[in-house]
């Protein structure tokens, strides 16, 4: 996402990652690897549970990456673990501008 922010930073949308580390990593971490987003603080893993982004391996629980976009009527809209590509993200937010324009026209 970072690599691809000047596609992502003008779409009607908010983004932002969340991982278990604290604030302070955060920082440091956005800092490092210039994250233009902010990183959230994911408390016991319960976004992370909520959202089945948590795998076992070798007997550990890992966090995999896992990339949710949710809609402005708070539905989920893109939901795929790994990394999706950019354009693939894109395409789903305008798909649903361009539904909630189409909606506004037949409602006038």
């Amino acid at each position: 996402l970072r690599d691809e922010w000047s596609k992502l930073k003008n779409m009607d949308c908010v983004i932002f990652g969340v991982n278990k580390a604290t604030a302070e990593s955060h920082k440091i971490f956005m800092e490092k690897y210039s994250i233009p987003f902010p990183l959230l603080v994911d408390v016991g893993r319960k976004t992370a549970k909520a959202f089945g982004a948590i795998c076992e391996f070798l007997g550990l629980k890992l966090t995999r990456r896992t990339i949710v976009i949710i809609g402005r009527d708070g539905k989920i809209i893109f939901y795929k673990h790994g990394m999706p590509k950019v354009s693939d993200m894109i395409r789903c937010i305008q798909d649903i501008e361009s539904d909630i324009a189409k909606e506004v026209e037949l409602k006038t």
